[in-house]
């Protein structure tokens, strides 16, 4: 598909002069994003071939700004001729996807807090319910572990005042998951001297592969 002609505003919205628009295809107009001309000239042919109207937001990469956001519309126009044309029109909404990605964030991160709370709350009634110390800790691993959505859950203490040793005293694992508790009793922590700072100095350890 070769544009005929386009407005002022499209070129702007674009980062290319109007003028040499017409004439071009989309993989000249976006060299930038492959994949986004590719969808935008199958979209256009489901058009001409369907003659129904398409109304879908897209995303795609212009030479010298951020990616933008445009709410699309596309439809098919026949001359009288039988000359199948394809007209268009798209609104920049750069500005309102952003408002909506950063008021999602702020709804998972309210979820979140939310969700925390819960956790808390369930295992500090654990402990105030359950007699048994070892079967109250246990449970809030459980808690903890399921909520997050993790394998395993566990508790290490340090066995001396100088942080060296340390033994994993508590442990859940899912159905299905093996435990590790015995092979994890009386680690020297002297090879993760990081590892103490950070859980002395009261921060997360975040190992995000192994």
């Amino acid at each position: 598909f070769r544009y005929v002609m386009c407005n002022r505003r499209f070129g702007e919205m674009i980062g290319i002069d109007s003028e040499r628009i017409p004439g071009s295809f989309d993989r000249d107009i976006f060299p930038l994003d492959e994949a986004a001309a590719r969808k935008f000239v199958a979209d256009d042919q489901e058009v001409i071939d369907s003659g129904e109207k398409l109304s879908i937001r897209e995303r795609a990469a212009v030479a010298g700004k951020e990616p933008i956001v445009v709410q699309t519309v596309k439809d098919r126009l026949i001359q009288s001729d039988g000359t199948r044309l394809l007209i268009g029109m798209g609104v920049d909404v750069s500005r309102e996807f952003k408002l909506e990605q950063e008021q999602k964030r702020t709804i998972e991160s309210l979820d979140y807090a939310t969700r925390c709370e819960q956790i808390i709350n369930q295992s500090l009634s654990m402990i105030t319910v359950e007699p048994d110390f070892d079967r109250a800790i246990n449970e809030m691993l459980r808690i903890i572990g399921e909520n997050a959505d993790a394998d395993r859950a566990y508790i290490f203490l340090y066995l001396s005042d100088d942080c060296r040793y340390v033994s994993n005293d508590y442990e859940w694992t899912r159905e299905g998951t093996s435990t590790q508790r015995d092979n994890l009793q009386k680690i020297d922590m002297i090879d993760f001297p990081q590892w103490t700072k950070s859980l002395l100095d009261k921060r997360d350890i975040v190992v995000p592969d192994l």
